[in-house]
């Protein structure tokens, strides 16, 4: 978490305090990110300014690795996307590993799990959290934490399975850094959960 980014004693929500201790009282950025913040000084959203990369034209199966490359980079991790691809196990088991090579076209290439990339973000950041089924507040309290969530989702960008990297949220929209486009994007809260929930709601952060 960044250090600005305090919970206030006794109470529910976070508040952002500046050099000298102060909690601002109003809409705030810095170079990691940008928060709103409401009138009782209390963090209502939050958009962590997180490099995107895209996966093409190089991994035209490897959405995921690409995707938890970012969630890497913005953790402090100079890594590569061919650095994390080579960590990642391959299997015929894609909670275990990738399926087939991300380098390559279906069928060649197909993708793999939280469980199969857990491994990368366990080499590289010495812990991972699988938070497969879990609420989207507990998405929202890892991204005020700047703690991007990689998450899978169904019948997106045209494809049938796709994986991006949620940023942040304010309100009914949800941020995020999408592989496939190599775009920084947005969509409500709403139709996020009608495509996670084709990709079996599938998450992990750490």
């Amino acid at each position: 978490m960044l250090k600005n980014v305090r919970k206030v004693p006794h109470a529910k929500h976070y508040s952002y305090f500046d050099q000298l201790g102060r909690r601002r009282m109003k809409n705030t950025s810095t170079k990691k990110a940008y928060y709103w913040i409401n009138k009782k000084g209390q963090i209502t959203g939050i958009k962590n300014n997180a490099k995107v990369i895209c996966q093409r034209p190089q991994m035209p199966t490897g959405c995921e690795i690409t995707a938890v490359t970012m969630m890497l980079n913005f953790a402090g991790k100079k890594v590569s996307k061919y650095q994390a691809a080579k960590v990642m196990p391959r299997s015929s088991n894609p909670n275990k590993g990738f399926v087939g090579s991300p380098y390559k076209k279906f069928p060649l290439g197909f993708w793999v799990a939280p469980g199969g990339v857990k491994p990368v973000a366990q080499h590289y950041l010495g812990k991972s959290k699988i938070m497969t089924n879990c609420s989207i507040n507990a998405i929202k309290q890892k991204l005020l934490r700047s703690h991007l969530v990689v998450v899978w989702v169904g019948m997106f960008d045209g494809i049938s399975n796709h994986a991006i990297t949620l940023t942040g949220y304010h309100g009914n929209t949800l941020y995020y850094n999408d592989p496939w486009t190599g775009t920084k994007r947005k969509i409500s809260v709403a139709k996020f959960k009608i495509h996670w929930a084709l990709d079996g709601h599938r998450a992990i952060s750490y």
